[in-house]
């Protein structure tokens, strides 16, 4: 660890929809337990609005605590991530718990699930490591992927949340998730 001897500190950034989730506490203990010490950090999220008060706070927290990596769960969190990221060193980890273009497709124009997914396929390239909630975010992951026939760098994490050992998976571009 850079600044905290064997304790790895988090800086996670959570959507504020999200940040009384379930799986969001259970991973948050989870890593605790794990010996780390996790901040996790949201804000109000009314786009765009929202995007920009937590990429600010964020880079605040960031600039007092100094943290070991920063994650980010889902799309809504990630620009702020990467801007922690370039002015902290700290490696990004992405964890996607939904595909969120296909999340947003039926509260919004097409062009702006267009444009989600856009910069999504953008962001992912400034991340240093891929976490995914279930075998279906994996598969859109990789075909999120360079699209040079190399791939992603580092192989895609698997860490279920789903209280059903044996969830079932559709198609990547649907909901069904767990």
């Amino acid at each position: 660890s850079r600044w905290h001897g064997n304790v790895v500190l988090i800086l996670y950034l959570v959507p504020q929809r999200a940040a009384l989730d379930q799986n969001t506490i259970r991973e948050t203990a989870a890593l605790r337990a794990a010996g780390h010490q996790v901040v996790a950090h949201s804000q109000p999220s009314k786009p765009p609005l929202g995007m920009v008060r937590l990429t600010l706070s964020a880079k605040r927290i960031a600039q007092t605590l100094r943290p070991d990596a920063v994650m980010c769960r889902d799309l809504d969190t990630l620009a702020a991530g990467v801007r922690v990221k370039e002015e902290s060193d700290a490696p990004l980890v992405y964890f996607p718990h939904e595909i969120y273009p296909a999340m947003i497709e039926d509260d919004v124009p097409a062009f702006i699930a267009r444009a989600a997914a856009k910069q999504e396929r953008k962001l992912l390239r400034k991340t240093d490591a891929l976490v995914a909630s279930n075998p279906g975010i994996i598969e859109w992951l990789v075909e999120q992927g360079p699209q040079d026939g190399i791939g992603w760098d580092n192989p895609i994490a698997l860490v279920m949340n789903c209280r059903n050992p044996e969830p079932v998976f559709t198609k990547p571009d649907t909901r069904a998730f767990c």
